[in-house]
């Protein structure tokens, strides 16, 4: 688990909002949040991190403190794309295409041009990385595995029993796919 937050730092300080949702996807997912003994057995530091970044791409207030985050990277950066298709989807979803019989809805048009032209804006310029071989070679060699064969194997790894009472009094305070809570 330290290694994915690490990654998900070394994302975000490259702006790579896309690569920080996934990694906090797969964390936040079935398999590996059941897993209540390993993750009480992360160190403070890194659940805390974990928080951290799972706060700025938390779905409250519609995304705001990863849109705020956004808008101050310099580019290139990396959006979350999701985000933007939402947000392209609620623009042609919630307004009629004419307005009147026959004219054209340009308010609607307007707002599409928007949000292509801001998301086209985060790609100005690239990334001056030098590829690691070794590294791309884990990645395109890593197994896939579909959520049902994850799921299982997160069984083996940390049983029901083993898991369930243990597990029950560390909960993580954050979740990118929860509301956050009233109060302190």
């Amino acid at each position: 688990i330290k290694y994915y937050v690490a990654g998900a730092r070394h994302l975000l300080a490259l702006d790579n909002f896309n690569g920080i949702m996934e990694v906090l996807s797969a964390l936040h997912s079935a398999a590996i949040s059941r897993l209540k003994l390993t993750w009480a057995a992360v160190e403070p530091k890194v659940v805390e991190e974990f928080e951290s970044i799972s706060a700025i791409m938390s779905t409250s207030s519609n995304f705001g403190a990863y849109r705020s985050k956004l808008k101050a990277a310099t580019p290139p950066s990396v959006p979350y794309i999701g985000l933007f298709l939402t947000d392209l989807t609620f623009a042609d979803d919630g307004n009629t295409d004419h307005v009147g019989e026959d004219m054209i809805n340009m308010e609607k048009a307007r707002m599409v041009t928007r949000i292509v032209s801001e998301l086209q804006g985060y790609y100005a310029g690239y990334y001056a990385l030098a590829p690691l071989l070794s590294v791309q070679r884990f990645i395109f060699n890593a197994p896939v595995q579909d959520e049902k064969s994850l799921y299982t194997t997160s069984l083996r790894v940390e049983p029901r029993s083993i898991g369930g009472a243990a597990g029950a009094s560390k909960k993580r305070k954050s979740s990118i796919f929860r509301r956050s809570r009233a109060g302190p």
